[in-house]
């Protein structure tokens, strides 16, 4: 971009040289194309080199990863089996839980006393839902389709 901006400007300052200032203003505009030339060289040279840096520092963690893999493998194979002999260890120790016949027939009392309740209230709500009916059908209505406007009422 730099190394254009230096030839445009060349082709503008052209007229300028034919004042007689051709060896002055020219050997400017090579100098600053020269110096941009030479940045973009260098940066380009920077990245070209940090790129295959890292492509090597990459080739070099994976294959020292791939030299371990035989011994990690055995460690996480140890610690594994040292962890199955202490889970063993601990089932065979640990205390047997009693089992609370108490606390399972009190709640089991409880359920049928819910289940009782629930029974009752139910008959109870049938009987109220029959009584209702039963007062309704003996009730003159308005026919829905007249009441909400299908039919004209006669």
């Amino acid at each position: 971009m730099k190394l254009a901006y230096g030839i445009v400007l060349a082709l503008f300052l052209l007229p300028l040289c034919a004042l007689g200032q051709t060896r002055n203003v020219s050997s400017q505009i090579e100098a600053e194309a020269r110096k941009h030339f030479l940045r973009d060289k260098k940066r380009l040279d920077q990245r070209y080199e940090d790129f295959y840096t890292r492509i090597q520092e990459a080739s070099r963690r994976r294959f020292k990863r791939l030299q371990h893999i035989d011994q990690h493998r055995k460690r996480r194979k140890a610690l594994a089996e040292a962890q199955e002999r202490r889970r063993k260890a601990f089932v065979l120790s640990r205390k047997k839980k009693k089992p609370n016949l108490a606390g399972k027939l009190a709640h089991e009392r409880k359920l049928e006393k819910q289940q009782e309740i629930h029974r009752q209230q139910r008959a109870r709500y049938i009987r109220s839902r029959d009584a209702l009916r039963g007062l309704k059908k003996g009730v003159r209505r308005i026919p829905d389709r007249q009441d909400v406007g299908l039919d004209p009422a006669q």
